[in-house]
């Protein structure tokens, strides 16, 4: 008797023993999951936990009327000074890293395509991060985010196509969000 419940007690615990090590392979793979997920957002210039492009309901809306400042003067700007041309507008702010980051992508860019900037944060040190980047495409100034709300862009960069009627036809946030809008098109 002695033996049998010798051997239960050590099949049992053997089966405690194969359950904890499923277990922890189990939390190990869901882990791994997780970190290759949220370092393959970050690689492309989202931020983790967010949907890639949360600006895309906006796709096939019209862009609207808007009327703000150049980055270095106080002349106003509006929707329909911008000619009616397939155009790409990129959003930043002076203190975002993953705007320094996109800016390359973006003076890249502005060879191919009319490109307008709508900043926000301070004028001087956007302008200046602007021209180190040889980003030379007309500036605005949304100091009071009236554009920025309308879209609900709260994260920076974020980039719009729009075509010739202002209808917007692609809409990306990130760091890469110029290269994934013109990859696109």
């Amino acid at each position: 008797m002695s033996d049998s419940s010798a051997t239960f007690r050590s099949n049992g615990s053997m089966t405690r023993h194969r359950l904890r090590v499923f277990l922890l392979c189990a939390l190990f793979g869901v882990l791994v999951s997780f970190a290759i997920s949220v370092s393959v957002r970050v690689v492309r210039g989202h931020a983790p936990g967010l949907p890639p492009s949360r600006l895309a309901h906006f796709v096939g809306t019209p862009i609207g009327d808007f009327l703000l400042p150049k980055l270095k003067t106080d002349e106003k700007i509006s929707w329909q000074d911008l000619n009616g041309d397939y155009r790409l507008i990129f959003f930043s702010d002076s203190r975002c890293s993953a705007c320094d980051r996109a800016y390359p992508s973006l003076a890249d860019a502005s060879k191919l395509i009319p490109v307008l900037v709508i900043g926000k944060g301070d004028r001087g040190i956007l302008s200046e991060k602007l021209k180190e980047n040889g980003v030379f495409s007309p500036a605005v100034f949304d100091s009071l985010g009236q554009v920025l709300s309308r879209f609900e862009i709260a994260g920076l960069p974020s980039a719009v196509m729009i075509d010739k009627t202002g209808t917007i036809l692609a809409a990306e946030t990130g760091s890469r969000c110029v290269t994934e809008i013109l990859e696109g098109q």
